[in-house]
């Protein structure tokens, strides 16, 4: 995010964008309407297709670790139950456009746009700037349902795997080192929050 320093600003712009995006029915835009538990089924299969990938990267007692920790959490009906909508799919700040006064002027790259969670949206915010995703997810509007904080901490525990992937695709080692180590730190550090209520 080109903001030196003016995400807080930022982000009731963000949160009030993020609205209307929410809000467009998929109809307008050529998308068919999905239900969250096709959601859940196509996120449960990434993440089990990325975990075979990463396996052989990952050290043994922690990835088994953050499975056991990511399976009970799509196993959690209570979790997924949701209001899909059109969601961009890949926001976090290198996707933020901010003006010279910190306002938001623009999102960007919108390849992975789609019907989804509207929990994946706020995921990096809430969890890598949580003074801008509290900020931001008050200019929406509060948390839509019971199982939205859960699930953008999910979201945001899987996305280095994304990162190993292309390192694993590209041949590039540290990609894969730095994917592979972000993940069991992130998954690491979800165990020990949602610990004290499995």
């Amino acid at each position: 995010m080109r903001c030196c320093g003016r995400r807080r600003h930022v982000a009731g712009g963000l949160g009030r964008c993020l609205y209307d995006l929410h809000m467009v029915p998929p109809e307008f835009l050529g998308m068919r309407a999905s239900s969250a538990e096709a959601v859940r089924d196509s996120r449960r299969a990434e993440w089990v297709r990325l975990r075979d990938l990463a396996e052989p990267h990952l050290e043994r007692v922690g990835a088994l670790e953050a499975s056991a920790t990511i399976d009970s959490m799509f196993d959690d009906d209570a979790t997924w139950r949701f209001a899909t909508c059109v969601t961009h799919g890949d926001l976090g700040p290198e996707h933020v456009l901010v003006t010279p006064s910190g306002d938001l002027a623009g999102v960007l790259d919108w390849e992975e746009a789609g019907v989804g969670d509207p929990a994946w949206d706020f995921a990096w915010w809430l969890q890598a700037s949580p003074l801008v995703g509290e900020r931001a997810l008050a200019a929406y509007g509060g948390i839509p349902d019971a199982g939205f904080m859960t699930r953008a901490a999910l979201s945001f525990v899987l996305m280095p795997l994304h990162d190993l992937e292309h390192g694993v695709d590209a041949g590039k080692p540290d990609l894969v080192a730095s994917g592979a180590g972000g993940f069991l730190h992130r998954a690491k550090a979800l165990g020990e929050q949602r610990e004290p209520g499995l």
